[in-house]
């Protein structure tokens, strides 16, 4: 069951922080990314070593008894160990970075003696994991005590300096990375306090746990994909929104058609030869052209009251105001314009803010134009009030 699950979540860790690392330059990459993807790296492989499957298998070919098990936990407390280093050197300048590392390469370094000490002076028979179950031999419980405290001690540092960071965060690839780091490092937590319990137990009760491997599996694979998802969002960023991207920009299309279809029925002069052009965005950015190239057609056919119309319905927020004004413009010119009707005046149709002049914006925009014109009930009173004034031949200086 273990290695079930503990194997393809390491091997998709390697290939995800694999491709972190080619696509942010391999050894060219920031001194930050560096250290993450070799953390992510170790934590992966710590992991597929610590399965029983694997501590079987290398107790035949092992120098000495337990060196898997020292081997696997070495490497899981220096990616730790890499993990504080990223942080601290995306946060600090490379001089106080490496003085900030120093208390937590010489407690990494302690560790590990004692460590390898607990190892030697083992008398639990080679290729069984040490776990709550072998705590009756002291340097067993020496081993684990020490392992877990200072996991305990480095994962809650993290999660308390990345969290400290995450306001910081302006890029929203990195702030959702974060996050997800975040969740990684709380099932982290998680999994040491577990194992915590499950020794103490053991030990002061003498009561095993049930499900204890079940539950150290589900937590560690957790802790593991997690951080190498968050460390690899702002690589991978981009080509996990591009079904979003889609989606957003089929509903703004599907939003534009209705006004599109009147437009092209009423000014077939402004549609574009289509040229072969295919595909959701494409064809919504050439509708949008050819919206904002009737506008200019249909200047002449606004009602010069429209906005006066519009303002009668009392409407507080002005975002909402300019957008019912514009779709209410746009309805009026296309009934006078069916009907031959000009005007004097060259009335004036509402745009969006200029601090929003952008594609995106411009989508958003237009799309709020659209919806209004297609549903909204104040256009519909505008559009009836424009055909009463048709109907009785207003004359408009």
């Amino acid at each position: 069951m273990a290695s079930a699950v503990i194997f393809p979540v390491a091997a998709l860790a390697l290939l995800v922080v694999g491709y972190k690392f080619v696509r942010s330059g391999a050894t060219a990459a920031p001194v930050g990314v560096r250290h993450l993807c070799f953390a992510i790296a170790l934590f992966s492989i710590s992991l597929a070593l610590l399965t029983p499957a694997s501590l079987r298998l290398a107790s035949e070919i092992e120098p000495f008894p337990h060196f898997t098990q020292l081997l696997a936990n070495g490497l899981g407390l220096i990616g730790a160990h890499r993990v504080h280093a990223m942080l601290a050197y995306s946060l600090e300048p490379p001089d106080r970075a490496r003085r900030r590392l120093r208390a937590p390469s010489c407690a990494l370094l302690l560790v590990l003696a004692v460590l390898i000490v607990c190892a030697f002076g083992s008398r639990t028979p080679a290729g069984e994991p040490f776990g709550p179950a072998k705590i009756g031999d002291p340097y067993v419980l020496a081993y684990l005590l020490v392992l877990h405290s200072y996991l305990t001690w480095t994962i809650a540092l993290l999660v308390s300096r990345m969290r400290r960071y995450l306001p910081e965060v302006t890029a929203a690839e990195v702030r959702a990375g974060l996050r997800v780091a975040v969740i990684g490092g709380w099932f982290g937590l998680c999994w040491v306090l577990w194992r915590g319990v499950s020794l103490l137990t053991v030990h002061l009760l003498g009561m095993p746990v049930s499900l204890t491997r079940l539950v150290d599996t589900v937590l560690a694979a957790c802790a593991v994909a997690l951080l190498a998802i968050g460390g690899s969002l702002t690589s991978l960023g981009a080509w996990w929104q591009r079904p979003a991207s889609w989606l957003r920009r089929r509903r703004a299309l599907r939003a534009i058609t209705p006004l599109w279809l009147d437009i092209r029925a009423t000014v077939p002069e402004v549609v574009l030869p289509s040229g072969g052009v295919v595909g959701t965005e494409l064809t919504l950015y050439r509708r949008i052209i050819e919206i904002r190239d009737a506008q200019l057609a249909l200047r002449w056919h606004v009602h010069p009251s429209v906005a006066d119309w519009v303002r009668e319905k009392e409407i507080e927020d002005p975002r909402q105001l300019a957008v019912l004004t514009e779709a209410a413009a746009l309805a009026t010119a296309l009934l006078a314009k069916d009907v031959g009707k000009r005007y004097a005046q060259d009335a004036p149709i509402a745009e969006p803010p200029v601090a929003d002049a952008d594609i995106d914006a411009e989508t958003t925009w237009l799309s709020a134009v659209a919806r209004a014109y297609a549903q909204d009930p104040s256009i519909d009173a505008v559009r009836e009030r424009m055909r009463d004034t048709l109907s009785i031949g207003e004359v408009v200086a």
